[in-house]
């Protein structure tokens, strides 16, 4: 996935490994990236560690086992290599992923339920009521109501108001108006096109 990434601690990641070797630091690193790509455990085999590594087969191979003798990486159960940490942050990200697929599917009707029930408990908030919405502190029983109940359809110009040929700044260049009486001149107002 493009933009892929993950937090890292780095003072925990200094205070973890500070018993490793500069190579081993770096293979330990290399392995956690690999299992973050693949979203899981990697393959245990001399061929995928020498690419990930970029060295040769006996120097992969020797820097696997001093990763798991230091107990950074672990062997499951069908030879392959993982990680706790990466499993935990993998298995939170998915659920993660989760929560927002469902609340997407709901299409932001959560968000509005959600809000309901705060306004409840705490009086702040958005209360929706017979059609009608009241938003903001301590909200009084007639204060800032607003219709819902019939919303505007789009681009229908007859009940916006609007005219669908003529725009605003059209309109107002047409019309006349009138300015207040001006006492220098008598009192007489005059005509001024805007």
């Amino acid at each position: 996935m493009k933009g892929e990434f993950y937090k890292m601690d780095f003072r925990a990641w200094n205070i973890g490994t500070v018993d490793l070797g500069l190579e081993q630091e770096a293979a330990y690193l290399r392995l956690c990236h690999a299992m973050y790509d693949v979203g899981g455990p990697v393959p245990n085999s001399p061929r995928f560690l020498m690419g990930i590594f970029r060295c040769g087969n006996v120097k992969a191979v020797a820097l696997v086992r001093q990763l798991t003798d230091a107990g950074k990486i672990q062997v499951t159960d069908d030879g392959k290599l993982t990680n706790r940490r990466v499993s935990a942050e993998l298995a939170d990200r998915a659920q993660l992923s989760a929560k927002r697929s469902i609340a997407g599917e709901k299409g932001g009707t959560a968000r509005r339920r959600d809000a309901d029930r705060g306004a409840g408990e705490s009086g702040v908030g958005l209360d929706y009521t017979a059609g009608e919405s009241r938003v903001g502190l301590d909200c009084t029983a007639g204060a800032h109501r607003v219709n819902t109940s019939n919303p505007l359809p789009s681009n229908d110009p007859v009940r916006a108001g609007a005219s669908p040929s003529v725009s605003r700044g059209e309109e107002r260049r047409g019309e006349k108006r009138r300015l207040p009486p001006d006492p220098r001149r008598g009192g007489a107002g005059r005509l001024r096109r805007v």
